[in-house]
């Protein structure tokens, strides 16, 4: 069967972007990524993340089989589950892994894995496909039938397909749906870190605090801790011009760490001040002082938590949009269907839109389906995970804050929300 040759253009190089583009070449089809960062290591800091079945296996579908094995070895254990309890650690409900046993082959697991290691990963054998300083602003169809990338630095770049990869805050997305806006959920989590030494394992009760954790606190106040441990794990590695200073508990380094969030409408925020301009050492006294009735472990996560990683977010989500044709211009990730993190599936929704896009393309690219039919069926399949992974995520944001909060454990147990 005689290919049908394109170019695809991606905007934004993190972690979807980087899997789709990984994919494509790995398919043979040619593919360029524009991303705003200056250099491979401007992005050093951030959460780490926890990969999903479906994660694993979108990165098993675009991935070489060395640059899956390698991702394999640096990642760490993802938990046996998740589970539910109170702010004195009595537990509700518990939601298995399947995926947590030996038996089960690694594209079907779950793993806690560091964002600067992935990306690092994701961006191995891309050197000629990924621009750097490529802050994209506007794209213009042409007559033709191609598509063009207009870039800060006064660069262009053009191609068959533009895919909006870049972000929550897309501007891809806001030239292609001016009228689309974020929500405002009402809801703002404040998060720490605290490292993982001998004295704070020994705190993590078995059965209790040994994995992803969410803890239906009094009032509306609620938490979700997660364990990031790499015991046993290959090292990480990152790029020879990273600065080894920065692979620290703050920046997302090797170091093992206990997550915790504190979870709460802004109507029940203690503060004076706006949390965003709040310093670190400020949020964990207010936190601190929610929590004094809580769980004695739970207070002293909070206590020994290192303030400089301490912020606050306010949680925002996108809108669902209905089908809008197929143009040469689509979207994945947070660009499309951003959500709040109290699911964790965010990054892992993102993963799948790139496996998914990639086999739509390479079909197209096969001859067996013209290009653009290609990218409707990619957007119809795209919208209905994305969107209800959107919905589950406010879910259980709802459920994090709660007054209620047996009723609606009652309710997610029924629907298998964390199943």
């Amino acid at each position: 069967m005689s290919r049908t040759p394109f170019h695809v253009l991606i905007a934004g190089g993190g972690l979807g972007g980087l899997c789709l583009a990984q994919g494509l070449k790995k398919a043979g089809v040619s593919v360029a990524v524009y991303e705003r960062d200056r250099t491979p290591s401007d992005r050093l800091q951030g959460y780490r993340i926890h990969i999903e079945p479906q994660g694993s296996r979108a990165l098993h579908e675009c991935l070489p089989p060395h640059l899956f094995d390698a991702y394999v070895a640096t990642a760490g254990s993802g938990g046996n589950g998740h589970r539910i309890v109170t702010e004195q650690l009595k537990q509700i409900a518990f939601f298995g892994a399947p995926s947590a046993t030996a038996t089960v082959p690694p594209q079907e697991r779950d793993y806690a894995v560091s964002r600067i290691a992935l990306r690092e990963l994701l961006l191995s054998g891309l050197d000629e496909i990924v621009h750097f300083d490529k802050a994209f602003v506007s794209y213009e169809e042409t007559p033709e039938g191609k598509v063009i990338a207009h870039f800060a630095n006064g660069t262009s770049a053009t191609g068959d397909l533009l895919v909006g990869a870049d972000g929550a805050h897309s501007r891809v997305f806001a030239q292609a749906f001016p009228n689309a806006t974020r929500r405002e959920t009402g809801v703002g989590a404040i998060m720490g870190k605290i490292l993982l030494t001998p004295e704070v394992r020994s705190l993590l009760i078995p059965g209790r605090l040994d994995g992803a954790t969410t803890i239906l606190g009094p009032s509306g106040y609620g938490m979700f801790l997660a364990l990031f441990d790499r015991s046993g794990a290959a090292p990480t590695k990152v790029s020879p011009d990273a600065d080894p200073a920065a692979l620290d508990l703050l920046l997302d380094g090797a170091s093992d760490y206990l997550f915790w969030a504190l979870v709460a409408r802004n109507t029940k925020a203690p503060f004076s001040a706006d949390p965003q301009d709040m310093s670190g050492a400020d949020l964990q006294a207010a936190v601190r002082r929610i929590v004094e009735s809580w769980h004695p472990t739970l207070r002293q996560f909070v206590r020994n938590a290192d303030a400089a990683t301490i912020i606050s977010r306010a949680l925002r989500t996108s809108q669902p949009i209905k089908d809008w044709g197929a143009t040469r211009v689509t979207f994945l990730g947070d660009a499309i269907h951003s959500m709040p993190p109290t699911r964790g599936i965010g990054g892992n929704t993102a993963l799948r839109d790139a496996s998914l896009l990639c086999a739509k393309l390479t079909d197209a690219s096969r001859g067996e389906v013209p290009l653009l039919r290609a990218v409707h069926a990619y957007e119809a399949e795209m919208r209905t995970y994305g969107f209800k992974a959107v919905r589950d995520s406010l879910q259980a944001m709802n459920m994090i804050v709660a007054e209620n909060r047996f009723l609606y454990t009652a309710m997610l147990k029924m629907a298998g929300a964390f199943s």
